[in-house]
């Protein structure tokens, strides 16, 4: 490595997007003080792309708004109004699929010109000097000489580099040099042009959106670029000529493409006739799986094409490189962090750029495999359609379609995007926000400087004069891991889950308690008329948002009808609608508990009808209507005593919607627009719920991402919704359903945290860690979590406690493994300084880093429940919750207080006396 007082220098071999891109990322993130020298090495003879479309995802637009570029990204982005991409028939020009524009999202997808994508990163490079770049220099050996690297190049000149970035695309010679495999040809070929969109204004109809017309062994795809001024087209066609597999670029005749598209749709044959004579003629290579990137103890990395290159069908490629810039840049900067240059000889820069590959390798190789398999079901080329007739093909196309939108949905770069502060713990936020970053910030800068705490002496409790001893612990720390209470249920409800055949005995899930009501009256049903609507009024006022799991409009139609005829009936449907009605009755009782008297007798004698209704054909008759009121009615005993009795209706409620088949995404050929929200809608409330009574009875959960495809709820206010067509409005805006959303994404990031066991590998942590700090940065404002000032929006409060808890679980280990130590040792023996995991110096800073987010977040979460106590200190349901927070809250402050290093914590003392007096006042209440 270089002596004393050299700049670290990075080579970058490969000048293409990923290469500026990881420029411009290292230079970011890295110290602007002339400690790291940036060379970037292209062959070419000038910095230029072919002029084509490409598009830039969500993921990778938003990191290009990290690092400042996202403001000039988006002057020449292609923009879309509604839809996203348009799927149709080859032949007729009908709808197969339509993916619509994800409103929620802030930064949005960006279809670019190439060429203007490449002209504006080289334009940041110079301009922030964070790079010297040069031309015709094409690296064809790398040597390596111990402490550093040689670049050899073709004109005979040399260069030496601490680092050397290998983004020289698909036929890298930086990875011909560590693997011998070549470029694989896809089987297809395309033909590319650019056509001016004022051209075709006179009759063309897709404007502002992607289409692609698929057909057997082809499919046509058009898309506008350059701020909708040109139109991209690609036309993709299978071939097995062996004699072009090694040819990248050539050009075509525009009369080849008009006879392999001789047989589409006449859009696709007249667009094809405003093409370039001679149009592009590209041949579609990619990669077999590289199963390693970092190579020379560290000094030799691999990225973009270079690491993973694939095919276009996705659209991915341009995305992945400028994930992996991204990602590299930060694990450098952390690298650079950990030590001076006199240091480096001694650290390990392999273990950085390990941690880079380790982040980054598997979400690229998915997205290999994946492009590859899109390209086979957008041309039937599956071994499940090949030999099928085209319209015997259509419905495994739009399956897989809709399979595809749910992944590309899901994923999310931000899981990965950043990684924790492995050694300067206070060096940058906490808290990564999407919003366009000016190269230094005075925000970051502020958060640099370490918190100070005050303190008191001697580590002593004001509120009880005693001093805290190892021995008020619990005998483990299991809390943090949650208990095996309730496993043999669970194994029953996956057991059923697994075997639909089976018929469970409805008695089996039911509770010792009597839910005698006499189901011959309908007096007995439900409350009188007036009652039943005061109470509606209360539900939808303080719990629908919680759990939205119904259409309104068309669930108040139904109530109207029962209140307004009160007309018994043996309809199934008209008995769960009273079922429901009575659960409802039910929650809001409770809530109303000063108004009403005695809420716990009112309302268990709802839920007692409403479960009596059900209980003739509890595991029979299943509908969809039975699990909204079964979730209702475990929402209702959560609020009470009978957490047994709740954990059992959960599990029947969540074995009905398995078997309705809540978990698959809805089909829209079954079901109307109305139907397909409500179905995703219950499920994810499932799941919620499902999550929730985990993390707070410490019981398995029963539901898993694994097991479920179901796509999220689309982020509408009911009165968007129509049975034919959902209504997005033109201005981005925060429904009711936003808190549902937010909470269904954080638990999500809670299942992760569940198998992280008592050591995770690095890249598990920086998985999670950045994924729940994506997910803050999404939140929208009127449930910002983070916000100065209180919080009086109950929805507020109640998301960021329950991701405090996420937060803190995310964070447990320097607490769990120093509180096993307490717990392990006598009462009478000395408490030792915490020393963190052994491995070094890498864990011991990430320990700190946990310790430090788990301490300051238990005490926002003391602060947040004294807030919120105020406002709920007359209902039991809540006070189940603040109990669980403060106990959790009140583990981690001991944790930490009882460790000499911190027994004066003046902060953590005060919080962890306020707790104690509001357990006991919530003991006093009830």
């Amino acid at each position: 490595m270089p002596s004393q007082k050299l700049p670290f220098h990075i080579a970058i071999v490969g000048g293409g997007i990923g290469g500026l891109c990881a420029a411009l990322s290292i230079h970011h993130h890295c110290p602007k003080d002339g400690s790291v020298v940036i060379d970037v090495y292209e062959q070419a003879p000038e910095y230029k792309e072919i002029g084509a479309g490409l598009g830039i995802g969500v993921n990778a637009a938003k990191l290009l708004h990290r690092i400042g570029v996202g403001e000039d990204l988006n002057k020449i982005s292609g923009h879309r109004n509604g839809i996203w991409i348009s799927f149709r028939r080859y032949d007729t020009g009908s709808e197969i699929v339509t993916v619509p524009v994800d409103d929620r999202q802030e930064i949005r997808q960006s279809p670019v010109h190439r060429a203007e994508f490449l002209a504006l990163l080289f334009d940041h490079v110079k301009k922030r000097n964070a790079a010297t770049l040069h031309i015709n220099k094409k690296c064809i050996e790398l040597k390596d000489q111990g402490n550093f690297v040689e670049l050899c190049f073709a004109d005979g000149t040399t260069a030496t580099a601490d680092l050397v970035v290998g983004c020289d695309g698909i036929h890298s010679n930086i990875r011909s040099q560590f693997r011998s495999d070549n470029p694989r040809y896809s089987g297809r070929m395309c033909y590319r042009g650019l056509v001016p969109i004022k051209d075709l204004e006179s009759w063309w109809p897709f404007p502002s959106y992607s289409i692609s017309w698929l057909g057997p062994d082809k499919h046509f795809l058009a898309f506008p670029i350059s701020r909708n001024t040109i139109l991209n087209i690609v036309a993709f066609v299978y071939s097995d000529d062996d004699r072009t597999k090694e040819s990248w670029t050539a050009t075509g005749h525009r009369s080849e493409v008009q006879k392999e598209f001789e047989s589409f749709d006449a859009t696709v044959r007249k667009t094809i006739s405003f093409m370039n004579e001679n149009p592009s003629k590209w041949i579609l290579n990619d990669r077999e799986l590289l199963d390693q990137w970092v190579y020379g103890n560290g000094k030799i990395v691999l990225m973009g094409d270079a690491a993973h290159a694939m095919l276009p069908h996705q659209g991915a490629g341009a995305g992945q490189a400028i994930e992996d810039g991204y990602i590299l840049g930060r694990a450098i900067a952390d690298y650079l962090t950990t030590s001076s240059s006199s240091e480096r000889e001694t650290q390990p820069l392999e273990k950085w750029m390990q941690l880079y590959q380790d982040v980054r390798l598997p979400r690229a190789q998915k997205a290999q495999a994946t492009a590859r398999q899109a390209g086979q079901v957008y041309e039937m080329q599956t071994p499940e359609m090949k030999g099928k007739a085209y319209e015997d093909c259509l419905p495994l196309v739009r399956d897989s379609l809709k399979d595809q939108r749910r992944v590309r949905n899901f994923e999310d770069v931000h899981r990965d995007a950043n990684k924790y502060h492995q050694n300067q713990p206070q060096s940058q936020p906490t808290v990564q926000t999407v919003s366009p970053v000016p190269s230094t910030s005075q925000h970051e800068a502020t958060r640099m400087a370490p918190i100070q705490r005050p303190t008191r002496p001697s580590g002593w409790s004001s509120a009880h004069n005693q001093q805290l001893r190892p021995n008020i612990l619990p005998t483990t720390p299991d809390i943090f891991l949650s208990g095996k209470a309730g496993e043999s249920f669970t194994q029953l409800i996956l057991n059923a889950m697994n075997n639909p055949s089976v018929k469970l005995d409805s008695q089996s899930f039911s509770s010792p308690r009597d839910y005698s009501v006499d189901v011959r009256s309908s007096e007995n049903l439900f409350s009188p008329p007036a009652n039943a609507r005061e109470f509606l009024q209360v539900y939808f006022d303080f719990h629908h948002e919680l759990t939205p799991i119904f259409h309104v409009p068309s669930i108040m139609a139904e109530f109207e009808q029962i209140l307004s005829t009160r007309v018994s009936s043996a309809n199934s449907h008209h008995v769960y609608i009273l079922a429901i009605l009575n659960m409802i009755c039910a929650l809001a009782a409770a809530h109303s508990r000063q108004r009403h008297g005695d809420s716990d007798t009112t309302s268990r004698k709802y839920y007692n009808t409403a479960m009596q209704l059900m209980q003739p054909n509890l595991l029979s008759d299943w509908k969809i209507e039975k699990v909204q009121a079964l979730l209702l009615g475990a929402r209702y005993l959560q609020s009470s005593s009978y957490s047994d009795e709740c954990w059992t209706v959960l599990g029947v409620a969540i074995r009905i919607a398995y078997d309705l088949e809540l978990h698959r995404p809805p089909d829209p050929e079954q079901f109307d627009c109305i139907e397909q929200e409500v179905r995703k809608r219950v499920w994810y409330a499932c799941f919620g719920l499902d999550k929730l009574l985990s993390m707070i009875y410490g019981r398995p959960a029963a539901t898993s991402t694994a097991t479920f495809l179901t796509p999220l709820p689309e982020d509408l206010d009911d009165d968007c919704i129509r049975p034919n067509r959902l209504l997005f409005p033109s201005v981005q805006t925060t429904s009711s359903m936003s808190f549902f959303l937010q909470v269904s994404k954080l638990y999500r990031i809670l299942e992760s945290t569940t198998v992280l066991g008592d050591q995770p590998a690095l890249a598990d942590l920086v998985r999670l860690d950045e994924e729940f700090e994506s997910w803050q940065a999404e939140v929208p404002n009127r449930l910002r979590i983070r916000e100065a000032g209180l919080r009086r929006n109950e929805t507020a409060l109640i998301l960021a406690l329950r991701a405090n808890m996420v937060c803190i679980l995310i964070h447990r280990q320097s607490l769990v493994s120093g509180l096993s130590a307490l717990s392990s040792m006598p009462s009478s023996t000395a408490i030792p300084a915490t020393k963190g995991w052994e491995g070094g110096r890498l864990r011991t800073s990430m320990l700190q880093r946990s310790r430090e987010i788990c301490v300051s977040t238990a005490e926002e979460t003391v602060r947040l429940v004294a807030e919120r106590h105020e406002q709920t200190k007359s209902a039991m349901g809540p006070s189940w919750f603040n109990l669980y927070y403060l106990f959790t809250s009140i583990l981690i402050i001991v944790s930490h207080v009882v460790d000499p290093d911190f027994q004066d914590d003046r902060s953590a003392l005060m919080h962890l006396d306020q707790a104690v007096n509001m357990i006991r006042q919530i003991y006093l209440d009830y």
